[in-house]
């Protein structure tokens, strides 16, 4: 599926779920098992140069923050940003 330059994609195999979510040169790869996610690194490593971020914290203006939860997407950073900008 693609949308406004975003391309998202699943994959199931033997009860692994992969979710892909990429951005220009950016992904962002989401796993139900953590082994999947290290097999499918070291594909993509295979074949392409990478750069692990690790947890992620900022995609497209959206800031990721975690909890015992799960997690949540805000724009708190671009809020402030804004309020720096145009509140005096």
């Amino acid at each position: 599926m693609i949308l406004d330059g975003i391309f998202m994609m699943n994959y199931l195999y033997k009860g692994w779920c992969i979710y892909v979510l990429a951005y220009v040169d950016d992904l962002i790869i989401v796993v139900n098992y953590i082994l999947a996610i290290k097999i499918f690194k070291a594909y993509l490593s295979s074949g392409f140069h990478i750069k692990d971020l690790r947890v992620l914290k900022y995609f497209l203006e959206l800031e990721v923050a975690y909890n015992p939860d799960g997690f949540y997407l805000c724009r708190r950073k671009y809020a402030l940003e804004i309020m720096k900008t145009h509140v005096y």
